[in-house]
């Protein structure tokens, strides 16, 4: 192992952690993640994560003067709103 080799696995140190738990870990394949048993932990950190926990959300679709649009729901929700969900967001 040289410096740049430690460097990497102390940049790494949340990822391995989070493998020791047994959590999945993905690899960066350019335009995507894909998750990987793969580990070495000696590619910079930018080649690992911890793969993100899906996240759930409510819709809503509001008719005004402008137009139609879709946005993440809130506490704000008028009458001429219609929401749907829960929706799963993956990354």
């Amino acid at each position: 192992m040289n410096r740049e080799e430690a460097a990497n696995i102390v940049a790494n140190i949340e990822v391995i952690k989070a493998f020791a738990e047994g959590k999945t870990i993905q690899f960066n394949q350019g335009a995507k993640w894909a998750d990987t048993e793969n580990v070495g932990f000696t590619m910079p950190n930018v080649w690992y994560r911890i793969k993100p926990e899906p996240k759930k959300v409510w819709i809503r679709i509001s008719d005004h003067d402008k137009g139609s649009y879709v946005q993440e729901a809130s506490n704000k929700v008028y009458s001429s709103d219609v929401v749907y969900g829960p929706f799963e967001l993956k990354d």
